[in-house]
Formats: C-alpha cells, structure tokens, sequence
C-alpha cells in the first residue's frame, strides 16, 4: 500500500474482477440506535455489489456510561484514542488498516474535530476514491463562534456529496454553498420497525401489571428516554417532577436510560420523589414504558427521541430550549409537542395541563402516531442507498472510479 500525507491511508490500486466497491462510514461510534440502518444498508448493498464497512471504536468517555454502542458483520475496528481538549472530546482514529482503494467511498461526520478527515481529504484527490459528509448541516444544540461556522462550512464544500439529517440541515450548506444537487435529506431515524411490532407485542393485562407492580396512576404517567446525563437537563427534570406531583396526585415520572447522572435520579427516587428508575430500555422493555405512560417529557435536547415519542404515539412536552437536535423539525406544536419557557413552573404547568384534558392528550397521541409514518427506518434507508447511488453516477460522469 502506498502511504503519503503523514501515514494517512491509501493505495492507488483499483478494484480487481469480482470485489465489491466499499463504502465506509467513519463515526465517532456506532450507537445501537444506528444499528437498523447498517443492517439495512447491508443487505440492499449486498444485492449490488456494495460492501459496507462502518468504521468501530470506542465511545468517547464521556459518554461511556450510557453503555448504547454495538456491532455487526458490517463494522471494523480500527486502533483509536480519546483526548478531552478544552472539556470536549477528540478522537485520534487510525484508518490505515483499512486499506482504501480506487473507487471506494468515504462517508465521515461534519465536524471539525474529527482529525482524520483532513488528511483523508487531501489523498482522495490523488488517489482515486471519494469523500462525503453526513450530518445536521448546522450545529443545532451548542453555540459555535462564527469564525468555526465559516470553517466547518468551508470544510463541507471540500466534499463530493452531503447527506443532511433533516430538510433544514441542508436548506443551511446549500444556503452557504454547497450544491443542491448533491446533497440528500435523509430524515434521520431509529428502527421505526422494531419498535413498531415491540409496541404491537404488549398488551393490556401486560401494561396493567407494570402499572400495579410500580404504583402507578393511569392517565398521571409521563417518561424520559434517553442519555442520563447533564446536557439532558435532568437536574431540572427531576424537580419539575416534583412539582407536577405537588399539583396533580398521582403523577409519576418513568426515567428510562443510562449515563453519568443515572445516582442523582435514583438518589431523588430513594428521597421520595415521583420517579421510578428503569435503567437502560431496549426492545420489547422499552415498548411496555412507552405503552404504560401517557407523555414524553424531554425539557431539552431533542433529538432521534422525536422518533420514539411518534411511533410510540407519546407526544413530547419540551421547553423552548437552545439544545435541541435537527430532529425537532419532525414535530409540530400542539399537534404531536408542547413547547413552553425553560422554567420550573412553565414546563409543570404544561405537563399538568395536557394530562388533565384527556381529549386534547388523546388527540395529540393519535396525531403523533399518524406522523410517524414519515419517518420509517426503511425510508432512510432508501434515502441513503439512493444518494449513494446518485454520488456514484456523478462520479462517473467526471470520469472517475
């Protein structure tokens, strides 16, 4: 293999009769919550010769403790190592392994931080195989000097294709040059399917006995699903729980998750406060909460729970929050979410409002249920392999591999 800018993977050799073309998607880590979309690209690119190789490592430690990464078939590990550089978390990726060759397909996240990515950049050129980005297309959940915006807008355009989350995350690089035609909006997504037929699996008895064993009040239960940590807000969660149960008896909050606040919550529910701790649902654990409560309550950083909140047809109330992910474009106030002021009071006045006027509940869950079929993994999936395939075509009308 012929290695040039600093070791930083390549060889010039094409592919011989009979191999497939690669397409490797390089990501801080793989989240179980992808692992629907892998396996779906898997098995439709198999079908055309198309290989895919999601590029496996470590999940930065500050997020170790929500314990959400997987693997497959598709997946290949690669050496890599964590730095925390002013309280964030950078990734040294070591990609030689992977021996790249022409006509295979880099696809990396938008980000500045991700080192690899520069000299990638710089021996795709040369040697013969392409790079694309996926990603928000705009940084969504945390604030971004402008001089970082022009660079990871800069460091966008150096790409053959973009794949945006949402229709928002690509209106913004199209906006600031990136062209249209080569961009995919994919509608990010879970494994709409699975939790789908988990959902369809429980049944009445079976909620009522999750209710019984947890003392629960029917038409009084709301649920947070996701990482237990500070960008999550849960300190605010937690009181807003408690005072929602100082206003309406029976309210009990359902904490479903893992990560590095996961003590202060069960701390709060051994003190006496209105949460029960599940820890870390998945599959059909993860449909009975949903199928027991009655709303989603994520006060900030909305993100892939969007989904979870409209197939489970649990519709989310949020704060109107600066963190919150491309997602929160797939919901629509008062029709599948409530957003209310970043307060205490606020956000336990919405909570207690919506549960207590069950026809406006029960229209809103109907409603959220009715939207998630925009949003199916299968569609993703489609999305993906379609702008792959319009990338591939686009290359080869510039006479490249």
């Amino acid at each position: 293999m012929d290695e040039v800018d600093g070791g930083a993977l390549v060889s010039a050799k094409p592919h011989t009769s009979g191999t497939s073309r690669r397409v490797f998607i390089v990501h801080p880590y793989v989240q179980s919550y992808r692992r629907g979309l892998y396996e779906g690209l898997a098995t439709l690119w198999r079908e055309v010769g198309i290989e895919l190789c999601v590029v496996e490592n470590e999940s930065p430690p500050s997020l170790r403790k929500r314990k959400d990464t997987t693997s497959g078939a598709w997946s290949r590990k690669v050496p890599s190592r964590w730095l925390s550089v002013l309280g964030r978390d950078i990734a040294i990726r070591e990609l030689s392994n992977l021996q790249p060759v022409r006509g295979d397909l880099f696809i990396v996240e938008q980000a500045l931080k991700n080192l690899e990515t520069y000299p990638l950049l710089m021996s795709s050129r040369r040697n013969g195989f392409g790079v694309a980005m996926w990603g928000h297309g705009k940084t969504y959940s945390t604030y971004q000097p402008k001089g970082l915006r022009v660079a990871k807008n800069s460091l966008t355009r150096q790409v053959e294709w973009f794949f945006a989350y949402t229709y928002g995350g690509a209106r913004y690089v199209n906006s600031h040059g990136f062209p249209t035609g080569h961009t995919t909006i994919l509608n990010n997504t879970i494994d709409t399917q699975g939790l789908s037929q988990d959902l369809n699996s429980v049944g009445l008895n079976q909620v009522q006995d999750f209710n019984k064993a947890l003392g629960l009040t029917p038409g009084r239960t709301g649920i947070f699903v996701g990482g237990i940590d500070r960008k999550k807000g849960i300190d605010f969660l937690v009181a807003t729980a408690r005072r929602i149960a100082t206003d309406l008896p029976g309210f009990t909050l359902l904490v479903g998750g893992e990560g590095s606040d996961l003590p202060r919550v069960r701390a709060a529910e051994q003190c006496g406060a209105p949460i029960r701790s599940l820890g870390r649902l998945e599959g059909w654990r993860k449909a009975l909460a949903l199928q027991t409560a009655d709303i989603m309550m994520v006060p900030q950083w909305i993100g892939l729970v969007a989904v979870d909140s409209l197939v489970a047809g649990r519709p989310i109330v949020t704060t109107w929050h600066k963190s919150h992910s491309p997602e929160v474009e797939y919901l629509v106030p008062n029709r599948n979410v409530i957003f209310t002021n970043h307060s205490i009071d606020d956000y336990a006045r919405g909570v207690a409002d919506l549960l207590r006027h069950t026809r406006r509940l029960q229209y809103m869950q109907l409603s959220s249920r009715e939207d998630s079929a925009l949003f199916g993994i299968d569609q993703t999936v489609d999305r993906f392999a379609g702008g792959v395939a319009a990338w591939i075509d686009q290359r080869r009308r510039y006479g490249l591999p």
